[in-house]
């Protein structure tokens, strides 16, 4: 998703950093959030798409980055179809 913001819409380090300290979020949360809002101006399908599925990625990811919890095989097989799901639509609007 850095990519995206940072070869796709142009946003410097510096803008993103100020962006992440005004919205009080990591770097994930602030990711998804300017992406989001990218998004819904150019896309409101994809929009909510990004929407729909990112969240419950993003708790697997932090699941897997802090518990030693293993995760079962059908929750990781959503995952790797949300991520794919995300990458399409993701290279759909920031070709």
């Amino acid at each position: 998703m850095l990519f995206i913001l940072f070869e796709k819409m142009h946003m410097t380090q510096k803008d993103f950093d100020e962006k992440k300290g005004q919205l009080h979020t990591g770097t994930h949360g602030c990711a998804i959030k300017l992406i989001g809002y990218d998004l819904i101006k150019k896309n409101r399908d994809a929009y909510k798409t990004f929407q729909k599925h990112i969240p419950a990625l993003k708790k697997l990811r932090e699941e897997a980055d802090y518990s030693i919890k293993p995760i079962p095989q059908d929750e990781s097989q959503m995952a790797l179809n949300a991520s794919d799901m995300i990458k399409r639509l993701l290279e759909q609007n920031y070709r």
